[in-house]
């Protein structure tokens, strides 16, 4: 096996250090990262917010019949509609933003380091194959960076929001449902392995 092939050996683990070193590169964009966080909890409270008009209205029909007045579910469905359409339309602003950004800093890092490399370097390891390298984990890890941080956002701001509703309507149905967690986490760290050595 090729020297340079053998950069390719399977991580056991997520290092924490190196991660660090890369969140670092979001620095410069901490306003667009709160704007981005903020697209996310809106996108996700909207989320929630639709079904819960719903079912508002369903259970105001079963109880009042044709006495049941629509106009203020009808104006709130068109708010928080438009609410997320704003939502939607900003966090693929942002993220694209972000993105492109955090991509143009690692690019100009990473080759400048190439440039400082001492010729030996260059014999063990194809100049074609380092370039090809730069460039797809440039555009992965500012990849991560924008849209992970999103999903991380809104994931968590969904899933809390979700429980809340869940408990508000039906505590006894929330635990039952919410019993399942401990094996779906077991589930997800065995999958999370086999993922990170593929």
């Amino acid at each position: 096996m090729m020297e340079h092939e053998e950069d390719l050996a399977p991580a056991q683990r997520l290092d924490g250090v190196v991660w660090k070193r890369i969140w670092q590169y979001t620095r410069p964009y901490r306003r667009e990262l709160v704007l981005l966080s903020v697209f996310a909890a809106g996108t996700a409270g909207a989320d929630i917010a639709l079904p819960v008009i719903t079912q508002r209205v369903v259970d105001g029909v079963a109880e009042q019949g044709r006495e049941f007045r629509f106009g203020p579910y009808v104006a709130a469905y068109a708010a928080i509609g438009t609410l997320l359409c704003a939502c939607v339309y900003g966090f693929i602003r942002i993220g694209g933003f972000l993105r492109t950004h955090v991509a143009h800093d690692i690019r100009r890092d990473g080759f400048a380091k190439l440039q400082r490399l001492s010729f030996s370097f260059f014999d063990q390891k194809p100049v074609g194959w380092l370039v090809a390298r730069m460039t797809s984990d440039c555009d992965r890890l500012s990849q991560i960076l924008a849209w992970g941080v999103l999903d991380l956002v809104w994931g968590s701001a969904l899933l809390s929001g979700v429980c809340i509703v869940m408990f508000a309507t039906d505590a006894l149905l929330a635990v039952v449902t919410l019993s399942v967690l401990p094996l779906v986490a077991l589930i997800s760290l065995y999958f999370q392995r086999k993922i990170l050595s593929s």
